[in-house]
């Protein structure tokens, strides 16, 4: 049931001031972006389905603004648990917290607790990017990192403000496990899919890892966002060793965007 998780995480592949790239160098982005896809008070409701049952649920949502090292964050939040009847076999408690830069898009913080089975693991890192640095403190160890990297959560976010069009891709660094990946995301095709929030129409895109080794994970992925500003995503396909899980948008709310400047 590992692949509940590295479905959504991968994934989930700005609520922001529609600032530009503040002082930071990031290469290959665009000169400069404009948040118009989310905001603070967004909420996701994922199903998770795994061999035509419901295996649990996943929430994706932005509850909140702080400031990490003097720079304002949206402090996006995911939990995913497991139904009651499927924790029987296997439970599933999860949880992750991004701190996205309002102003230049790049992640500030990462943390995750997961829970899966007999396995636990706690991790906090954070990125000091204008030193190009990732710290993780309960080890006071600092890792390398390419300029303008991100968490796998935060470049979901990042995703969904470029303007994506079929048949382009973006390109950019992650961060997970004291590594670094080069992550490319392409823009397949466009189609319509009825899911249990409604019927939208989609962007088909494919998150892929130039790198193997980050969360295993061999199987395709593929993840529909809307074809708006919003660029949400409301489906997501992973197949998995044993099958394949599947993330199906059933509810969702609207943010606010936070006041320019």
């Amino acid at each position: 049931m590992t692949g509940l998780h590295l479905a959504l995480t991968v994934a989930m592949l700005s609520t922001g001031s529609g600032a530009a790239l503040a002082q930071l160098a990031c290469p290959g982005r665009p000169d400069s972006l404009e948040n118009r896809a989310f905001g603070l008070g967004e909420k996701l409701v994922f199903a998770v389905r795994y061999a035509g049952i419901t295996a649990g649920t996943s929430t994706l949502s932005i509850d909140d603004t702080t400031r990490v090292d003097g720079h304002l964050c949206y402090v996006i939040n995911n939990r995913t648990q497991s139904s009651k009847e499927f924790s029987i076999v296997y439970k599933v408690d999860d949880r992750a917290t991004a701190w996205l830069d309002a102003e230049s898009f790049v992640s500030r913080g990462f943390e995750k607790h997961l829970r899966e089975g007999d396995f636990t693991t706690d991790q906090q890192v954070w990125f000091h990017q204008e030193r190009n640095v990732a710290w993780y403190p309960s080890k006071d160890l600092e890792v390398e990192t390419p300029p303008c990297v991100m968490d796998i959560f935060s470049a979901l976010y990042y995703v969904r403000m470029l303007p994506l069009e079929v048949g382009t891709e973006a390109v950019f660094d992650n961060h997970e496990n004291r590594k670094n990946y080069p992550l490319v995301v392409r823009v397949l095709k466009r189609e319509r899919v009825s899911v249990d929030a409604g019927s939208f129409q989609c962007l088909v895109v494919e998150p892929l890892l130039r790198e193997p080794g980050l969360f295993k994970h061999k199987g395709r992925l593929l993840v529909w966002v809307t074809d708006d500003e919003y660029h949400m995503p409301v489906l997501m396909k992973s197949k998995i060793p044993v099958g394949s899980v599947n993330a199906v948008l059933v509810d969702y709310q609207r943010g606010e965007l936070l006041p320019r400047g």
